[in-house]
């Protein structure tokens, strides 16, 4: 776990052109169980400032691209304040990275989907992502969404 936050940190800390203050937090990595150790540290995350989707999403297809595995996917949730701070260089970065992962989806053998899950909105659209609208103040509503469209993009991958 200390090389891979490492590893982040680096990436970010060579991409960031002004100063800016970023945490990222490791909850859990691929090959840790989803306990309740996981599940309280995911509950003691809180925001404390805007997010950098750019550098957010490149380290997040990153991690993934470091995975074993035929098809990674990666759900992207947003309020619609994408990006928020940092906003010319974020989106030139976040644009690129959505580039990258549409690409990646096509390969035979290391695929990686994206999924933007819009919490009240359909931003993701706007960057190309395949997006999930969800309602903000329905979580429960919210949950069934996104697992049904995530078997309906299942379905689509396994079918051709």
């Amino acid at each position: 776990d200390k090389g891979l936050r490492e590893d982040v940190a680096r990436d970010v800390d060579s991409t960031l052109t002004r100063k800016s203050l970023m945490t990222l937090q490791l909850v859990k990595n691929f090959a840790e169980p989803w306990d309740q150790t996981a599940k309280s540290g995911l509950g003691a995350l809180h925001s404390s400032h805007q997010n950098l989707d750019g550098l957010t999403m490149r380290t997040y297809v990153n991690l993934l691209c470091t995975q074993r595995a035929t098809d990674r996917i990666l759900l992207y949730y947003t309020d619609g304040q994408m990006p928020a701070e940092d906003f010319t260089n974020q989106r030139a970065i976040l644009e690129a990275q959505c580039r990258r992962v549409k690409a990646m989806a096509q390969l035979p053998d290391r695929r990686l989907h994206v999924v933007g899950i819009g919490l009240g909105c359909d931003d993701p659209k706007q960057y190309g992502l395949d997006t999930i609208e969800v309602p903000f103040d329905e979580p429960d509503e919210g949950v069934h969404k996104v697992v049904d469209g995530l078997a309906e993009r299942i379905a689509r991958t396994i079918n051709g």
